[in-house]
Order: C-alpha cells, then sequence, then structure tokens
C-alpha cells in the first residue's frame, strides 16, 4: 500500500518515535524553524559547507542557529558561544559551547549566546 503505516511496529521502534515526536515539538515551538514561505527560508539560512562528512546549515533572524548532522566524526568551531538547545545524543540542553566534537550520526541544534 502507498503511504501505509504499520502501526504494530510503533511498540518495537518507541525509542525513534519519541525522537521525531521531540523533534517535531522542538520545530513548531522554534518560530525560526516555522516560516511560512520558501523564499522566507531561502534568505534565512547558509549552507556550510566545511567537509564531506558534515552537513550544516547556519540561520540567521532575532537569533542565530546553527542545525549541525555529522555523517563521521568531527570537530566543528563555532564563531562564539552557542547554547545547546536541542540533540539526538546525550549532549545536556542548555549547555554553552564554542567548539564541538561531533560523533558518527550526531545532529544538534545550536543557538548564539548574545
Amino acid at each position: 500500500l502507498t503511504n501505509h503505516m504499520d502501526w504494530s511496529l510503533k511498540a518495537e521502534n518507541i525509542e525513534m518515535f519519541n525522537y521525531f515526536k521531540s523533534l517535531i515539538e522542538f520545530r513548531k515551538n522554534t518560530p525560526e524553524f516555522t516560516l511560512p514561505t520558501r523564499e522566507e527560508v531561502n534568505k534565512s539560512y547558509t549552507q556550510m559547507s566545511t567537509n564531506v562528512y558534515l552537513i550544516g546549515y547556519k540561520y540567521f533572524s532575532n537569533d542565530t542557529y546553527y542545525v549541525l548532522h555529522s555523517i563521521d566524526t568531527n570537530t566543528f568551531e563555532l564563531d562564539g558561544e552557542y547554547e545547546i538547545v536541542f540533540s539526538n545524543s546525550n549532549r545536556e540542553k542548555g549547555s554553552k559551547v564554542t567548539s564541538l566534537d561531533l560523533v558518527r550520526n550526531e545532529s544538534v541544534v545550536l543557538k548564539k549566546v548574545k
């Protein structure tokens, strides 16, 4: 079936389900990630091309954010102090960082400290 969801798999994958649920909640509660038009989205970010093993975007609005996903281990130097506002790893939300040593398949969202 096209677009069919096998809900019996939810219990087996509850950790992944809860992760995506928290990611959707984060996006809904962060105005910078709920822009209404493609034009506004395209004007609000810059793709960071550090290397082929790190996908990164820098968002500009009232606040500055980095959204990073590491495909392999990476060190990422930041342009100032940032607060961890979302992480798929064990990083403590609210921690302040000026660089990150990312592990494989780690994703983080950082907000610049004013």
